[in-house]
């Protein structure tokens, strides 16, 4: 069985249609409507805030009435959560709302002005032609359960996306100073990993210099559990990488940056 899903479209003949071009700062209004003589519109640019937004609303619902239209309803186009404050104001006040998309504003923007280029005082005019074509779409709001549920999912990717990047960066300034380090990300960010940050900071002339008896007895001391061959391993690395003398002052500069990186990302206290 096939569902079909009717396209949710605004009836634009007995509401007052307000169309808003959305900007951080600012909103540019545009409405038509027909009075009991002729066709009127109406431009207008507002500061984007609860307060301006709220006094507007409120006269254009008047101007609603006594153009004798039923209903006020606010369109716009989606603009990266700035016009979440129109929306739900007007969604607040016992309005409709509804969105159009991007996409038909700049097609339709071509053959309305034939213009391609964006302005905020022409697109309002053609989103309100593009409601009066009826392609609009819903503007939802969610009921609790699922608005909490969709924020917390988009701050978990958010985090998710800026840790790997995190982890990106950091795995990038181990092998500026580290350079023979062959360690994968899940070695480097695991247990002996921070445990190696903790005791070096990833420094291959720290290691060096403590030779691998001590190395070895440090390392063992955090993780008790680790195999010898890995310990041989990682101070085989950091003597190849230590034969590239860099600078002292330079090494220092390193090993600062990736204690406090490193430590900040896998809950170590700095050095």
């Amino acid at each position: 069985m096939k569902i079909v899903l009717p396209n949710p479209r605004v009836k634009t003949q007995d509401r007052l249609l307000l169309c808003a071009d959305v900007a951080k700062d600012h909103l540019d209004l545009f409405t038509r409507y027909r009075d009991e003589r002729q066709f009127r519109t109406r431009n207008q640019r507002l500061a984007n805030s609860t307060d301006a937004i709220e006094a507007t609303l409120a006269h254009y619902a008047d101007l609603a009435g006594q153009a004798r239209l039923d209903e006020l309803t606010v369109v716009c186009e989606a603009s990266g959560g700035y016009e979440q404050m129109l929306l739900r104001t007007a969604r607040r006040l016992g309005h409709h709302t509804a969105l159009v998309s991007p996409e038909h504003v700049a097609q339709l923007r071509k053959v309305e002005t034939n213009d391609t280029g964006k302005t905020d005082h022409k697109d309002p005019r053609v989103i309100a032609l593009v409601a009066q074509l009826g392609k609009t779409q819903r503007h939802r709001l969610l009921s609790e359960p699922y608005a909490l549920l969709r924020r917390l999912t988009s701050d978990y990717d958010q985090d998710e996306r800026c840790l790997c990047a995190c982890k990106t960066r950091l795995h990038s300034l181990i092998l500026d100073l580290f350079p023979d380090y062959k360690g994968s990300a899940v070695f480097t960010f695991g247990t002996t990993g921070r445990a190696l940050i903790d005791a070096y900071a990833f420094d291959p002339y720290a290691i060096r210099r403590a030779g691998y008896r001590r190395f070895e007895a440090k390392m063992k001391r955090r993780v008790k559990w680790v195999r010898f061959r890995t310990l041989e391993t990682l101070f085989a690395w950091a003597e190849a990488s230590a034969r590239y003398q860099r600078p002292e002052s330079v090494v220092l500069a390193l090993r600062r940056r990736h204690k406090a990186g490193l430590a900040a990302l896998c809950g170590l206290e700095p050095a």
